[in-house]
């Protein structure tokens, strides 16, 4: 071993042999603690009076004042000067306001045109995504939307998630 190493476990030795010695020691500040004052006791600075129960315990007293708020926690409270004159009743709190209502997204189609015969429309010819499709009245389209309706002038389709009606132009009899 190197006299580094020595010197090393020689402090760490003596570290603990200190440790040990101030465990068993009892502490100066434990010995003050336990030693009382000789002299006159100071008395007592009392700044109100006490009111002693029996057996020495002190009573727990009401507040004073008017503090309506404090006795109410949870009364309406007004920032107007008078209470009639701004104040806000509990009727005429607003509820909070819905969400709008869920609308139908833009129609995904595109007209190709129509098949019509002795002057009434039996079928529309539509583009939807690479697909061309021919629909009738009563077919369900792209899962989302119904055919409901075909006249002269417009295709009728109704959305079926917010079940909103929507309409295409189709065009003009001949």
């Amino acid at each position: 071993m190197t006299s580094r190493h020595t010197l090393l476990i020689l402090a760490l030795l003596a570290t603990s042999m200190a440790t040990y010695w101030a465990w068993r020691q009892p502490s100066e500040s434990a010995v003050v603690a336990n030693v009382k004052p000789a002299g006159p006791a100071r008395p007592e600075v009392s700044l109100a009076p006490r009111a002693q129960a029996p057996g020495n315990v002190l009573q727990i007293r009401p507040r004073t004042g008017t503090l309506d708020a404090a006795r109410d926690a949870f009364a309406v409270a007004s920032w107007s000067d008078s209470a009639g004159s701004g104040s806000v009743k509990p009727a005429e709190v607003l509820a909070p306001a819905l969400p709008p209502a869920p609308m139908a997204p833009p129609l995904p189609f595109k007209l190709l045109g129509r098949y019509v015969d002795e002057g009434q429309p039996l079928a529309v010819f539509l583009q939807f995504n690479d697909q061309n499709l021919v629909v009738r009245e009563g077919d369900t389209i792209a899962e989302h939307y119904k055919v409901e309706g075909l006249d002269d002038k417009t295709l009728t389709l109704l959305h079926l998630p917010t079940q909103q009606r929507q309409t295409i132009n189709i065009g003009t009899a001949p």
